[in-house]
């Protein structure tokens, strides 16, 4: 049996990702002994599950986003942008084999006018921080093209550093495939949705080209690139 490691979200119930899954309670209790013996798994609990066929992990997020979309969508003490992006998350917003996307480009298009040109018509442009812009403009959050770029590692200036938590806008690094070389070139950006010690957990656009919650290292290999975190910033 293919299993996959999934963390226990608030408001996540294990009727709902069993009948997913199509297995039961008991058995993921089985496996996930002494973690889980009754009642439901703590938040954040990392537990295993049985894999199911085209049920992956993000799928399943998916799955659960959707039937709990008020307890997994934003809560209450979220900033103004969180219910934004996690509303573009439910949409499933993600690259098109043919054509672009209109939603990412409306993202692109948020950033037109700075400082970088690129495609602002394709959604094979790298879109994370468009992403990201486009759901602090949609918040009337104030950004400006001219500094904060369609290039992810220009946002380690933006607003102010903050301790990372939910809502944070973590900025990263990516450096060579062939080893943890950064020159400041490629990155990545996306807000923070939850955290481990060693890891943030990213509600971000173009992660597996789509709007979707993925872990990046804070500093280390994810796939076949290195990752560092260089800034959590939040707007002044």
């Amino acid at each position: 049996m293919q299993l996959q490691q999934y963390v226990w979200r608030r408001g996540d119930r294990l009727d709902d990702v069993t009948t997913l899954l199509r297995t039961t309670p008991d058995f993921v209790r089985s496996l996930n002994a002494p973690s889980i013996e009754q009642g439901e798994p703590a938040v954040g609990t990392v537990l295993a599950l049985p894999k199911a066929p085209r049920v992956g992990a993000l799928t399943l997020h998916r799955h659960l986003a959707r039937m709990n979309g008020r307890l997994l969508g934003a809560l209450p003490d979220d900033p103004l942008w969180m219910p934004v992006a996690l509303r573009e998350e439910q949409a499933d917003i993600d690259e098109w084999k043919v054509g672009a996307n209109p939603r990412i480009v409306e993202y692109l298009q948020s950033l037109k006018g700075g400082r970088y040109s690129y495609d602002a018509q394709s959604d094979e442009t790298a879109w994370c921080a468009a992403f990201v812009n486009w759901c602090y403009v949609a918040a009337r959050v104030k950004t400006d093209p001219t500094r904060f770029s369609v290039r992810a590692v220009d946002w380690a200036d933006f607003g102010v550093s903050v301790q990372a938590k939910r809502g944070a806008l973590a900025v990263y690094e990516r450096g060579t495939s062939s080893g943890p070389s950064f020159s400041r070139k490629g990155g990545h950006v996306g807000f923070i949705i939850s955290m481990r010690s060693d890891a943030y957990e990213l509600l971000g656009g173009n992660q597996s080209n789509s709007v979707s919650r993925q872990w990046y290292p804070l500093h280390g290999k994810k796939g076949v690139d290195h990752y560092r975190c260089i800034a959590v910033r939040s707007p002044a």
